[in-house]
């Protein structure tokens, strides 16, 4: 997403793409969160900063995790969803990010580190 716009802005947008991806309408999302389509779409747009409860209440609605709308990384906005909609993913990613800090394994004794990549 481009940097010159607000962080309203941004967020707008990525709230308008998940209502896209979602197949619903400003209309149909405004109605689920009890919400008039007009003060919805203000939020779309980014005349309006979302406070931290309605923005959870639009990701619930649009049934995204929170963290995608405020991303302005697509690439990780992908990740996130791919790891929400397969709760198994979390596990291994986890497990991956816990293993992160390990030292690396030492060589066999006799084996040079150097060898230990061959």
């Amino acid at each position: 997403m481009s940097s010159d716009l607000s962080l309203s802005q941004r967020i707008g947008r990525r709230i308008a793409r998940a209502r896209r991806q979602a197949r619903l309408t400003q209309a149909e999302v405004a109605e689920r969160l009890g919400w008039t389509r007009d003060s919805y779409a203000h939020y779309e747009y980014g005349r309006r900063s979302p406070q931290l409860d309605r923005l959870a209440a639009i990701a619930a609605t649009l049934g995204v995790p929170l963290a995608v709308l405020v991303t302005d990384d697509d690439d990780l906005a992908a990740l996130i969803m791919r790891i929400a909609a397969r709760r198994d993913l979390a596990s291994h990613v986890s497990f991956f990010l816990d293993t992160l800090d390990d030292a690396p394994p030492t060589p066999p004794p006799g084996q040079r580190r150097s060898d230990a990549s061959k």
